[in-house]
């Protein structure tokens, strides 16, 4: 049993590296509505512009000024682009369903896998009756 318990100390990062992949990708981008200028006022967090040359262009959080948009964090004050050039624009947002399901079916399935490695290590906990 002592073996079967270092094994699963070894494991808690990839476990955790799993989960936290699994978490990023519950997440997918929604449109944001026109008026892009009042829209990106409002919205705090990952953007993603597309400019009218198809070019898409991604931002932890951007900032208008007249008639210019800025990326946060940068220091620079250069224009990322101009309001004219934003064809639109996507923001990240979390996919409620696909987490809880992927917490479940992960929390399953960590279950299972523990009951195997448990029945593996020592074959009497698993054995049918006494």
């Amino acid at each position: 049993m002592a073996r079967f318990a270092r094994s699963l100390r070894r494991s808690r990062p990839v476990v955790l590296l799993t989960l936290v992949c699994f978490t990023a990708a519950c997440q997918h981008w929604v449109a944001l509505e026109p008026p892009v200028a009042e829209t990106l006022a409002e919205h705090h967090g990952k953007v993603r512009l597309t400019l009218e040359g198809g070019q898409r262009l991604t931002f932890d959080s951007v900032w208008v000024a007249r008639d210019s948009v800025y990326e946060f964090g940068t220091g620079d004050t250069t224009a990322v682009s101009t309001l004219s050039d934003v064809a639109g624009a996507d923001a990240r947002k979390a996919n409620t369903g696909a987490t809880i399901g992927l917490a479940i079916g992960g929390g399953v399935a960590a279950f299972l896998v523990t009951l195997l490695a448990i029945c593996a290590a020592d074959g009497e906990a698993c054995e049918g009756g006494g």
